[in-house]
């Protein structure tokens, strides 16, 4: 049985290199916050369960500019239902999942319909990047996640034989299928 602790150091040593040779090689476009040097020079991407328990919040800037940094390098990695890491591709929920959990150490539930119980609701023109829109594709219940970045878009991995890409709200499927978003405000202050 594999110790905490040493979960804990892999972990941690898996944060340090995704920062120093994925984020170090994608540019932030304008579009997008750049990342803050002081959060990036540490090499720090994610608290174990304990550290975040322990160690006061970060401040909601530093929390969405290091959420969305790790998003944005996710684009165009393929979709696979049931994906849940950039090495196999990512179904929505698997890259909300994937995401909150590398950026903050959140453990989010694996399906959007779950991920949609959480924080608090958000209405759609008081929406902030880092927030998670939701949608209703198949049948009644949520079957569809993204998180948002600005100005109506959202990233998204949409669905077999596509990549993980920039949505817009405003798009007519996406608008006809929206539910609602959801904060995550608990894990940051703001």
């Amino acid at each position: 049985m594999v110790s905490r602790r040493l979960i804990r150091v892999a972990a941690a040593a898996t944060a340090s290199l995704f920062a120093t040779t994925v984020l170090a090689a994608v540019p932030a476009p304008n579009a997008m916050p750049s990342p803050t040097p002081a959060l990036m020079s540490s090499g720090r991407m994610a608290l174990t369960a304990t550290e975040a328990s322990t160690t006061p919040k970060m401040s909601r800037a530093a929390a969405v500019d290091m959420l969305l940094t790790m998003a944005w390098t996710m684009r165009d990695i393929p979709y696979r239902w049931g994906g849940h890491a950039p090495s196999t591709g990512f179904d929505c929920s698997g890259l909300v999942r994937y995401v909150y959990e590398h950026a903050l150490g959140l453990d989010l539930p694996r399906r959007a319909r779950s991920q949609y119980r959480m924080g608090k609701h958000v209405a759609r023109g008081d929406l902030k990047p880092g927030d998670l829109v939701f949608f209703r594709t198949e049948g009644r219940h949520v079957s569809h996640v993204g998180i948002y970045l600005d100005n109506g878009r959202f990233l998204d991995a949409p669905s077999s034989g596509e990549v993980v890409q920039v949505d817009s709200l405003d798009n007519p499927y996406w608008s006809r299928h929206y539910v609602g978003a959801r904060r995550l405000g608990d894990i940051v202050k703001g």
